[in-house]
């Protein structure tokens, strides 16, 4: 089999990119950069495994491109009670915030809840300190997936179709929503938490049973509601570099779950999940191009900024296949996606020619690409 960038022209084209972190290469190799992980979310042993992925990677200038980048890095781990540990112990926020270096580069190796909702991001806006990743107006926007799918929608992304049912409403009787659920095209539904991630309280339906059952675990949660029509075809993934439509694409992952119907937790973390193919080989060229505008379009409708990745359905006849010149079907927008080894953006960036250490220099060099923002 030909190798990935003889075989995906979109790879090839990605390759010649001339990165960030190469412009910024003398201020990154100076500024400090405190690595935050952890959180209060039911991703926090994710997030920890992001964090420590991350911290390894600085501390292993290797023999490649960045090998003289090394800058003073430091760590908090926040807690589950949401204290900030340095090293010396869980404080405050705002105490732990004294001891690190005020011209730290934050980088955010956060999942779910307050780390990836922008409430982290606000903080340390205030606070007068750079971050990693987007602005918090955006990272809060792109949490609820009900006001994503909105804003995505806006811009002539197309979503599946579906609904949001405020954590208000869901106190109340179900039976309507049941109904409404049942009346969206496909043989199943997607229940899901507004804001969780990592397939967290996401349920798929197919009986009147299930879907009450999914939408009773969600009241009890105490979150809004997303219910959407189940769209058949090829799942995929587009990473972000940059701002809105001008962000670069990163080459489509393509993903195949093994065991489960759909990519939930177990598929997208444990060791015998998902096939996950970057570059794409079932995707085809002329959709892989389509899928990677649409994650620039929806970048730029939630206001993105730094990195991300977005996820969306290419529609088919079947599970994991699509059809030729298919629009694809916005799933979510990730702001703060995994670093782990096996998360999707790590690897697609890899088939554009960053490595796992070359990746984490750029998305820090994206951060100070947004300090303008900050007057800093």
């Amino acid at each position: 089999m030909a190798d990935g960038s003889k075989r995906n022209p979109v790879a090839r084209s990605v390759e010649s990119t001339p990165w960030r972190w190469s412009a910024h290469a003398d201020e990154l190799g100076e500024r400090p950069v405190v690595v935050v992980y952890g959180g209060t979310s039911t991703e926090r042993e994710v997030s920890l495994a992001s964090g420590a992925a991350v911290l390894a990677a600085f501390a292993a200038p290797g023999d490649g491109p960045t090998a003289r980048l090394c800058p003073e890095v430091s760590r908090v781990e926040i807690q589950a009670d949401g204290r900030w540990d340095t090293g010396s112990g869980p404080s405050s926020p705002a105490a732990a915030l004294e001891t690190l270096p005020p011209d730290a580069m934050y980088f955010l190796a956060l999942h779910g809840g307050s780390g990836e909702d922008g409430r982290i991001a606000a903080f340390l806006e205030i606070a007068g300190r750079l971050h990693t990743g987007t602005g918090h107006a955006s990272a809060a926007l792109c949490m609820h997936k009900g006001r994503t799918r909105l804003a995505a929608a806006e811009v002539g992304v197309r979503v599946a179709p579906g609904f949001s049912i405020s954590r208000h409403a869901l106190q109340g009787e179900l039976t309507a929503y049941v109904r409404l659920a049942r009346a969206l095209p496909g043989e199943v539904c997607f229940v899901k938490h507004a804001t969780g991630g990592s397939s967290v309280h996401v349920f798929r339906c197919s009986t009147d049973e299930e879907i009450e059952s999914a939408l009773t675990v969600l009241r009890d949660t105490g979150g809004d509601a997303v219910v959407e029509g189940g769209i058949v075809g090829l799942e995929v993934s587009a990473g972000v570099m940059g701002n809105g439509r001008d962000a670069i694409a990163l080459p489509v992952i393509e993903i195949l779950p093994k065991g489960s119907k759909f990519f939930d937790y177990h598929e997208k973390y444990a060791a015998d999940g998902a096939f996950e193919r970057c570059p794409a080989e079932r995707l085809g060229e002329v959709n892989e191009r389509a899928v990677q505008a649409a994650a620039r379009a929806t970048w730029d409708a939630v206001g993105g900024e730094g990195y991300g990745r977005v996820d969306f359905i290419v529609p088919g006849p079947a599970a994991g296949s699509c059809d030729d010149e298919a629009t694809p079907v916005l799933l979510e927008v990730n702001t703060l996606p995994g670093l782990t080894p096996r998360s999707l953006l790590p690897r697609e960036a890899a088939v554009a020619g960053l490595d796992f250490r070359a990746l984490c220099f750029e998305i820090l060099a994206r951060g100070l690409d947004r300090r303008a923002l900050l007057g800093s």
